[in-house]
């Protein structure tokens, strides 16, 4: 979700600032009129206390991946088939610490350049139709 925009930030603590300081301000009047959620500016008249600006946080970095992608690149030559499930397992025998999630280890071979695809169990021949 991307900040709602300083300058509406900004308006909006002014306008309930201006607003209370002649005992006329109210949450719900200035969230109402600038359509935002009342929490929306409480949180943003404690930034502003707190800073004393109204800028938005740089957004988190998210968490780093601690998938090898050497070690998954020659897991995948090696092993072509292997499912997703097997490639954890050996991700943990191999590296120690905690089991990689299926989709961490999705993501992982993405940014490697592969793809995963689902091989079916049974030969062509054998499927039902649908």
């Amino acid at each position: 979700m991307n900040a709602l925009s300083y300058d509406l930030r900004r308006r909006a603590v002014a306008h309930y600032l201006g607003e209370a300081s002649q005992g006329r301000g109210s949450y719900a009047k200035t969230a109402k009129l600038f359509d935002i959620g009342e929490a929306t500016l409480d949180r943003w008249l404690q930034r502003r206390r707190e800073t004393g600006d109204v800028e938005a946080k740089k957004a988190g970095g998210g968490n780093r991946s601690f998938i090898r992608l050497d070690w998954l690149a020659a897991h995948v030559e090696a092993h072509p088939d292997a499912t997703l499930k097997q490639r954890a397992r050996a991700h943990q025998e191999a590296h120690g610490g905690k089991v990689p999630s299926e989709s961490a280890l999705c993501e992982a071979m993405a940014r490697a350049g592969f793809t995963h695809k689902k091989k079916h169990p049974l030969p062509r021949s054998a499927r039902p139709r649908p």
